[in-house]
């Protein structure tokens, strides 16, 4: 039996991105200019109705996802995906707060904008905290100038 295209996506391409974030960002672009979204492999084995459907419905659940996971959890996640982008994690929070309403599925369904957007404004505030205490710490290290 062939795998529906959300199943063929999700097992052959999503599943290979680390993290709930990480396949969010993945799949916001996917996303084209006018909304739609589009993935040459699953449209060419599904058609690009099919896939694009499948690509909206998995942008859902992975949205969902997010907004369901813990603080602790998302801020270990960013930290592991800045170290692979090699960047600093208040670069990698940036660069996910460009990506912006790319990230916020067509149809929230239960999720909310404005949660999600609480969610990325404190990962944003962890982050300035980190950098602004590694750079206190980086000064204390220093010796007196004399």
């Amino acid at each position: 039996m062939r795998p529906s295209p959300k199943d063929d996506f999700e097992r052959n391409t999503l599943n290979s991105i680390p993290g709930t974030l990480g396949k969010l960002e993945y799949l916001a672009q996917l996303r084209e200019e006018n909304g739609r979204y589009f993935h040459w492999g699953l449209a060419r084995a599904h058609g690009d109705d099919a896939a694009a459907g499948a690509l909206r419905e998995t942008h859902l659940s992975q949205f969902l996802a997010v907004l369901r996971a813990p603080l602790t959890e998302l801020w270990n996640e960013i930290r592991q995906n800045a170290e692979t982008h090699q960047l600093p994690v208040n670069e990698y929070v940036r660069e996910l707060l460009r990506l912006g309403r790319a990230l916020i599925p067509p149809v929230v369904d239960g999720g909310s904008n404005q949660h999600f957007n609480s969610v990325l404004l404190a990962l944003s505030e962890l982050a300035a905290q980190r950098d602004a205490s590694s750079h206190q710490d980086a000064l204390l290290s220093q010796p007196p100038v004399r």
